[in-house]
């Protein structure tokens, strides 16, 4: 016995081959859909982590230099372009070229006001010697609490650093940022840390 399509077939397989098309180009239209999307979710995935690393470095790279410096009893043009420069090691992987460090020593006198006692950069400029310096609320009441009475001068260690980041895929969604991190420290062995001079005021 030969066999044959049943009749319903006959009668509907043009339908059945037109709705199996359909299918496949439902799925096509749903890929095309889906696949930006995703690839969208991606890039922004790995964007996201590569910004919070990066941002992880600087905060690591400001509270470095002003631990460092802090620790010291003296600092001079040559000890503090080494602490400087140390700072690529710690930004690595990322651009050192692309990363500006700022420390400098404040000092509070007593009567409330913040001044820049010295000051030296790395691909960028140092804050100006002498020139009033606005401290956050929260460690200017810090320092204030340690004045005593009578009030006496109080020096902090200032460092700050920022990274100008560019993501792997640059669009106006994501686009170039910068990086900010500053952190202050108390001179660890001293009152005050002199610059390139045997004591400091």
């Amino acid at each position: 016995m030969r066999w044959s399509r049943p009749v319903w077939w006959m009668k509907n397989g043009a339908t059945a081959s037109r709705f199996l098309r359909d299918r496949r180009a439902a799925t096509a239209v749903e890929f095309a859909v889906i696949v930006p999307l995703a690839l969208l979710l991606l890039i922004g995935e790995y964007t996201l982590t590569d910004a919070m690393s990066t941002q992880r470095k600087v905060t690591i790279t400001a509270h470095t230099i002003a631990d460092l410096v802090a620790r010291q009893s003296s600092v001079d043009a040559t000890l503090m372009s080494e602490i400087l420069n140390a700072s690529a090691q710690i930004v690595s992987p990322y651009n050192m070229a692309n990363t500006t460090v700022v420390v400098a020593e404040l000092t509070t006198d007593g009567t409330g006001n913040t001044t820049v006692t010295w000051s030296q950069a790395v691909n960028g400029a140092a804050l100006t010697q002498g020139s009033p310096f606005t401290l956050p609320d929260s460690v200017k009441q810090a320092v204030l609490s340690e004045q005593g009475t009578p009030p006496v001068p109080v020096s902090l260690i200032y460092a700050s650093a920022s990274f100008r980041y560019t993501p792997v895929l640059k669009s106006n969604l994501f686009g170039p940022m910068v990086f900010n991190s500053t952190y202050y420290e108390n001179p660890r062995t001293i009152g005050c840390i002199p610059y390139a001079a045997p004591s400091c005021s």
